[in-house]
């Protein structure tokens, strides 16, 4: 008698399809709406935000800190009276292209900047310098 050794077709077929359906799994995992990328992509954006926001904060600050002395001085309700262009151009080296509008009825000012990277964005800043919105343009 003759012996059969290896495997059959249907075993084959059976572990292509199951190789097939990890695969497709796997590149939805990598690539789909919730997948690797666009989850890396995301956090790397929240990440380019946070620092453009830690900048132009340390940026107001060392303009506050020029400008009052805190020990003395009464630090004013609206500290966006004391700020210009200029200011904010001095603190941040490197930027360009930085504007600002004039307040708005809320007493907010929108600030709009490249950083050294030419990338650009815009902030919404109140009137005590807090930074309600950045995001890239």
């Amino acid at each position: 008698m003759k012996s059969n050794k290896g495997i059959t077709m249907v075993a084959l077929v059976v572990t292509i399809v199951i190789i097939l359906i990890l695969a497709g799994v796997s590149l939805s995992m990598v690539l789909g709406d919730n997948g690797i990328f666009k989850n890396a992509t995301q956090a790397r954006d929240d990440t380019n935000i946070g620092n453009e926001k830690t900048a132009l904060a340390t940026a107001f600050a060392s303009i506050v800190g020029n400008k009052f002395n805190a020990q003395t001085d009464d630090i004013p309700d609206n500290l966006l009276e004391y700020i210009s262009v200029e200011d904010i151009e001095e603190n941040l080296p490197g930027y360009t292209n930085i504007s600002m509008s004039e307040p708005n009825d809320d007493e907010e000012v929108t600030i709009t900047f490249t950083n050294t990277e030419k990338k650009t964005y815009e902030a919404i800043v109140n009137k005590h310098l807090a930074i309600k919105n950045i995001e890239r343009k």
